[in-house]
């Protein structure tokens, strides 16, 4: 299908993640920066909606029992299609505030590279339920290079590693397709529970999930450094029951998150070792590109630098990279015809 911002119908970008997604159109920027979470009820007639992205995300854990919140993304696959058609058709209902409607809409969507073609159909077609007329899928490493403004159809390598909230992928990239990647489920939420096994390990409290998110965002790190932060918890002392606080570290957060750091550096240690010698030198020449929200994880550049030698460079507003690379895409039919029409 050929590109072209002047079709009557919109197009939009979407950015869909295990923890947030972002909507954003060609000209009016970001539509949408929200929570994929989606509260419901059930009852005899079915599922009824009594939240969705932020609203959804304020009930965990105080909602009544009756109230499930669903995150319809698990590890960048589609777990609950009804959850995520809802989902999408609330976003798509913000590209067209008015409530008019939007049934021809166009949309890009960036993706894990490795879904299966049954998950990237499954993926399309409640993408389509949702409201969207045309789906197009691009991987989400190309839409965050592009989104920093990486030439990833030149014929050299240029090394991509995206952390989002439920996987990362690490990619290396040359004339607009992946040579080698890898993919393993540790991410945001998986550092988010790593520090409250920690805290229940080491120190018998008990704290939620929220909480271990704000500690991860507060004092995160991924090696201990000299200046030390701390943030103070609270919590349920294991033992007693009853309430505690805690005074958190980075250096606790150093400890708490090795092993995913650990399995992060190896992961990116075997696509390098996997890649031809000629797009190492590139890398390493140029420098490896971080982007996810966890890129920005204070020290963890460092410490992958130190595990392989080549120097590591976070994204600008890391997090937003592959909706900033989408709204590139819908706004040059020339890249839109090399990255999409492959």
């Amino acid at each position: 299908m050929r590109f072209s911002l002047r079709a009557p119908t919109p197009w939009v970008g979407v950015d869909l993640g295990s923890t947030r997604t972002r909507i954003i159109h060609p000209e009016r920027g970001l539509i949408l920066d929200q929570p994929t979470a989606i509260a419901f009820v059930d009852g005899h007639e079915g599922r009824r909606t009594v939240g969705v992205g932020d609203q959804a995300r304020t009930l965990i854990g105080k909602a009544q029992p009756s109230t499930r919140i669903v995150q319809p993304i698990q590890g960048g696959v589609v777990s609950d299609h009804q959850a995520l058609e809802r989902f999408l058709s609330h976003g798509f209902r913000q590209v067209v505030p008015d409530g008019g409607p939007f049934t021809r809409l166009h949309c890009v969507m960036s993706v894990p590279p490795d879904l299966s073609e049954g998950e990237r159909r499954a993926l399309i077609e409640s993408t389509r339920a949702a409201g969207a007329h045309h789906v197009e899928l691009i991987e989400n490493v190309l839409a965050a290079g592009l989104g920093n403004d990486l030439d990833l159809a030149a014929p050299h390598g240029q090394l991509v590693v995206h952390i989002g909230g439920g996987r990362i992928d690490v990619a290396m990239i040359s004339l607009a397709g992946l040579v080698v990647h890898r993919a393993i489920r540790v991410a945001g939420r998986q550092m988010d529970a790593a520090i409250s096994q920690w805290l229940r390990r080491v120190h018998s409290l008990m704290i939620s999930e929220g909480a271990a998110e704000r500690i991860k965002i507060d004092v995160g790190a991924a090696a201990p450094h000299p200046h030390v932060r701390m943030v103070r918890i609270r919590g349920r002392d294991m033992s007693t029951g009853a309430p505690r606080a805690f005074d958190f570290s980075s250096r606790h957060c150093a400890d708490a998150v090795q092993d995913q750091v650990t399995r992060i550096t190896s992961t990116v240690l075997e696509v390098l070792q996997e890649t031809p010698p000629e797009l190492s030198a590139d890398a390493l020449q140029q420098g490896v590109l971080l982007t996810g929200g966890l890129a920005q994880l204070p020290d963890l550049d460092h410490v992958l630098k130190q595990a392989t030698g080549i120097p590591f460079f976070v994204a600008e507003q890391p997090a937003l990279a592959p909706a900033r690379g989408l709204r590139r895409l819908l706004r040059s039919p020339a890249l839109y015809e090399r990255f999409m029409e492959r």
